[in-house]
């Protein structure tokens, strides 16, 4: 429902607790509002808390705002957001779902969808999060689909947010304070299209160096012979890989840790 538009405009993902705190809603307007001044659309759930604060401020501030339903489309939940999700479509934003209409809110549809809210974005905020639950589920999805994953710091005395610090610890995700830490990360996101084709390599003889006389693997060898084109964003690559993408990414980093290849901001590979 809505606009087909919305779909195709870059877009962040803003998940958290749908209890959250005073901190926690106050950042996630912040960030959503980071996002609309950067021309940015914002992507969620539709979810009480963080996804209602994320939605609802990207509209105050005339942004364009997706909401992913784990229901039938014409089967708004919650409830309480049946208004938030028809202000989202008069906007020029969208609804929209898996499910066939008709199809109830039920609780094993809410994690399947995250993977959608990760995958149609450049990156993944998540604002407040406790160890388990959506917001962890959709930040794993998202290093799965060799998307970035942002996150924001909270206090140790905080246990609202306890599974944000536990994203940072592990190293899955990148600390955020402003929004610039997100944009300059996801700016080659937003323009890989336009440099593959255009950054050739100077140097043949430092490109044979490199990997034309390593002993690489087929996949390995496919990676490269399409960097040689220029750097090339990882969901480009997988357009023209035969492979799954955990063999993608297994040889992906094979190719850096050889000093093949070298990884830019924003999943951009170009060889080294």
């Amino acid at each position: 429902l809505g606009s087909s538009q919305a779909l195709t405009r870059p877009s962040i993902a803003i998940v958290g607790t749908r209890r959250p705190t005073r901190y926690g809603k106050k950042q996630a307007g912040r960030f959503a509002g980071f996002a609309v001044e950067s021309g940015i659309s914002v992507v969620s759930g539709l979810a009480h808390g963080i996804d209602t604060e994320a939605h609802a401020t990207t509209l105050k501030q005339k942004g364009t705002t997706v909401a992913v339903l784990g229901s039938g489309i014409d089967v708004i939940y919650p409830a309480a957001n049946r208004s938030l999700a028809r202000s989202i479509i008069h906007s020029g934003g969208a609804i929209i779902s898996e499910y066939p209409p008709g199809t109830s809110p039920e609780s094993g549809h809410f994690p399947v969808r995250n993977r959608i809210v990760s995958g149609m974005t450049m990156g993944t905020l998540v604002v407040e999060s406790g160890l388990e639950g959506g917001s962890m589920i959709t930040a794993s999805s998202a290093l799965d689909q060799g998307r970035e994953v942002f996150v924001i710091p909270h206090s140790l005395d905080n246990n609202a947010g306890i599974g944000c610090n536990a994203i940072l610890k592990r190293g899955h995700g990148k600390l955020v304070q402003k929004g610039e830490d997100m944009w300059n990360e996801l700016y080659q996101f937003c323009s890989f299209e336009s440099d593959a084709g255009e950054e050739v390599p100077e140097n043949d003889s430092e490109v044979e160096k490199n990997w034309k006389n390593w002993n690489l693997s087929r996949t390995a060898t496919r990676i490269c012979t399409l960097l040689e084109t220029g750097s090339m964003h990882i969901d480009r690559l997988a357009e023209h890989i035969p492979a799954s993408s955990g063999e993608l990414m297994s040889e992906l980093l094979s190719l850096e840790m050889q000093g093949c290849i070298q990884q830019r901001p924003g999943r951009v590979f170009e060889l080294s």
